[in-house]
């Protein structure tokens, strides 16, 4: 226990509770930004089944915390299957990233609304080369940008203009 001879109990505990606050504080924010995202730091897919690519656009650094770089691209197989490229990209690390089409081409900043989107789901990797797949029956030309959209903050990441 703590050597603490001249304060009173009270004092005391209020100074045992207080330390405790801070430590699980700090344990959670460490919890909640070391994890970024539930998919793998990094990952390289083959991706050289025959596809045939029908946008591409490059992820952009919108500030120093929220950023991306490399390719995206929207590309069809020959069964006619939609996928969302990563091409040698890199992504700000952030708590659960989600992956979006949207119907608007630009972002004004981290606080700018994701427009009319299609939510394909967590960012697999935040660095490397990888697939996400598009559902059946999306009408792809309709969206504009691939959006990474932080979702406990509710801002983007992260997006390239197709």
């Amino acid at each position: 226990m703590l050597y603490l001879p001249q304060l009173s109990t009270q004092i005391k505990a209020l100074i045992i509770v207080a330390v405790i606050v801070i430590v699980g504080a700090i344990g959670i924010g460490w919890l909640f930004f070391s994890n970024q995202s539930t998919g793998q730091p990094s990952m390289d897919e083959d991706l050289s089944t025959e596809v045939t690519v029908l946008f591409e656009g490059n992820l952009v650094r919108i500030d120093n915390s929220h950023w991306g770089t490399g390719v995206v691209q929207i590309v069809q197989d020959e069964a006619g299957n939609y996928f969302v490229y990563f091409i040698d990209v890199e992504i700000a690390s952030g708590p659960q990233l989600l992956v979006y089409l949207s119907d608007k081409a630009t972002f004004a900043g981290t606080n700018d609304d994701p427009g009319n989107y299609i939510d394909l789901g967590e960012l697999p990797a935040q660095s490397g080369t990888f697939a996400v797949s598009i559902p059946t029956g999306t009408d792809i030309a309709q969206y504009k940008s691939v959006l990474i959209w932080c979702e406990p903050f509710s801002v983007v990441f992260t997006y390239a203009t197709l």
